[in-house]
């Protein structure tokens, strides 16, 4: 990693990141210099502020020179599509971001019809994050004392493994982490009447998946 760059809350409410576009051109320039621009890249860590950042990085030469990628807090983010200055940046620069992608036909049902009642991609972390709140609230409603950490602790998973969620069903690995979620990678599709997001990829069961066009 060549460097990085932090940006205050405070610069967030006004969504000013001017200075930290300057600081992190020229980070990027030293690593163009350094390893040539096929080898630098751009990994923007944010939530919906993000498009801000992009739209502000759209007025520096140098950043528009080297492909970006994002992190799960932006994946589809509406804020970025909504705006034509920061989805042109997007899709010029290649930015890619994942997400994850619970493999179940439950899922892809829900995410259908909540994708047609809102008019937007359905974000997966919202739909598992019902069915982490209903997995919690069952689990505490099997003890009399909601505050007993090691009974709720060891009623998790149980609870979890005979819970048909909106995310589908749920299968633990042997250190405790959910399987049969793989990860999708998006990335911008602009025309000049929309902007969109588009799945490129998938990875799953160790391979990526190329998306046709």
């Amino acid at each position: 990693m060549a460097g990085n760059v932090t940006y205050s809350p405070d610069s967030a409410e006004v969504n000013d990141f001017r200075t930290s576009v300057e600081e992190l051109s020229g980070i990027v320039a030293q690593a163009i210099a350094d390893f040539g621009e096929e080898s630098v890249g751009v990994l923007l860590t944010s939530y919906g502020e993000g498009s801000k950042i992009l739209e502000q990085a759209a007025n520096d030469e140098v950043l528009g020179t080297v492909n970006w990628y994002g992190s799960a807090g932006i994946c589809l983010s509406k804020t970025i599509t909504d705006s034509n200055t920061a989805s042109a940046f997007a899709q010029s620069t290649w930015f890619t971001a994942p997400v994850i992608a619970p493999d179940s036909d439950r899922y892809t049902t829900i995410a259908s019809q909540v994708e047609t009642e809102l008019g937007r991609i359905t974000d997966p972390y919202a739909v598992v994050a019902y069915d982490a709140l209903w997995i919690a609230a069952i689990a505490i409603g099997q003890t009399t004392d909601p505050y007993d950490v090691d009974f709720l602790k060891d009623a998790i998973i149980p609870t979890a493994e005979v819970y048909l969620g909106a995310s589908g069903e749920f299968e633990f690995d042997t250190v405790g982490d959910r399987t049969g979620l793989n990860i999708d990678f998006w990335s911008l599709s602009v025309t000049e009447e929309t902007s969109s997001w588009k799945k490129i990829s998938t990875y799953a069961n160790g391979l990526v998946t190329q998306v046709a066009s």
